[in-house]
């Protein structure tokens, strides 16, 4: 069983798109293992996995997103190709 709390009512599909959404960022970055707990350092972490995320999705590679940010994590050419998309989109 679940239990979500919603400051909106969501249609189911929108709702289980929302749930899956955020089940991503937790399995790709393994938040529930982080130790970053005071302050404003959860929000922070929070921003930069996200924009992580909006990157590795730019990304037209075929593979998970996982798989995408361990790549760019291990290899500095493959960070370096994906974050140089940012600049052409602007």
């Amino acid at each position: 069983m679940r239990i979500f709390a919603l400051s909106k009512r969501l249609s189911p599909a929108k709702l289980l798109e929302t749930a899956r959404a955020h089940w991503q960022i937790d399995v790709s970055f393994g938040e529930d293992a982080a130790r970053n707990r005071r302050d404003h350092g959860p929000a922070n972490i929070s921003v930069l996995r996200r924009r992580a995320l909006d990157v590795a999705r730019l990304d037209p590679s075929k593979g998970s997103l996982t798989t995408k940010l361990k790549s760019a994590g291990w290899n500095h050419d493959i960070m370096l190709e994906m974050l140089g998309r940012l600049s052409h989109m602007r």
